[in-house]
């Protein structure tokens, strides 16, 4: 059974299980937004109230429950640093600006030390080895699959589904739920194509992918994803 933390948008188990979340990046890159004025401009799809909620929760989950991949960390500091640099005048600008960002990842890095967990991959095969697993199997799209996958293409004609890290993310979801056999592992995640897909994950490889995981859809406040 669960219930929503209605200030956070997180769902809690009404149990003795313990609740754990794996962030992505994205939340990350949101929490960080929240804060930052430039950063909320540079991106156009930027949305205040998401980044806010995503902020509480940084904020105010209880100590050691959320987890932040070493695979996460990277990518969030190489988005942070190596995206829309500032060229507009001269390199002591740009050096000026670097110098900024690498002051906000700092402060990130300071919440995620006093508050959360870095975790590490340390599995036998390497996690982009786990994601094929995933990103090579054809039979994970079933009919229900095509279904929501039809309906977020908006007539395009064409979808996005595992592209990127999002097989790899998956790959430390598993890896983190086995760790944790006796709770339950969260993926907090502003994908929604990557929430949708993890019951069919679950369903698809069941004899190996942890059954203790769940999905939670940033933007949404008060419902689980489903699909």
């Amino acid at each position: 059974m669960r219930t929503t933390d209605r200030r956070y948008g997180l769902h809690r188990a009404v149990s003795s299980v313990k609740t754990f979340y794996l962030v992505d990046t994205n939340i990350l890159f949101n929490c960080l937004a929240a804060y930052v004025l430039r950063i909320q401009l540079e991106n156009r799809h930027f949305q205040i109230a998401t980044a806010r909620r995503i902020q509480a929760v940084m904020e105010r989950t209880d100590e050691g429950v959320i987890h932040v991949p070493d695979l996460v960390w990277a990518e969030f500091v190489g988005v942070v640093l190596q995206k829309n640099m500032d060229v507009s005048v001269d390199l002591d600008q740009l050096r000026l600006w670097f110098r900024q960002r690498e002051g906000y990842i700092q402060q990130m890095q300071r919440m995620v030390l006093r508050r959360h967990r870095f975790w590490q991959w340390s599995g036998p095969d390497s996690p982009y080895v786990v994601a094929q697993r995933f990103t090579c199997d054809v039979d994970l799209i079933d009919q229900a699959t095509f279904s929501w996958m039809a309906k977020l293409s908006r007539g395009r004609g064409s979808e996005k589904l595992l592209d990127g890290m999002d097989a790899v993310i998956l790959a430390y979801l598993n890896a983190i739920a086995q760790s944790k056999p006796e709770s339950r592992v969260v993926l907090y995640t502003t994908d929604r194509r990557l929430a949708l897909i993890l019951p069919r994950v679950r369903d698809r490889h069941e004899d190996w992918f942890a059954q203790n995981t769940d999905a939670e859809y940033a933007p949404f406040v008060r419902r689980r994803v489903s699909q």
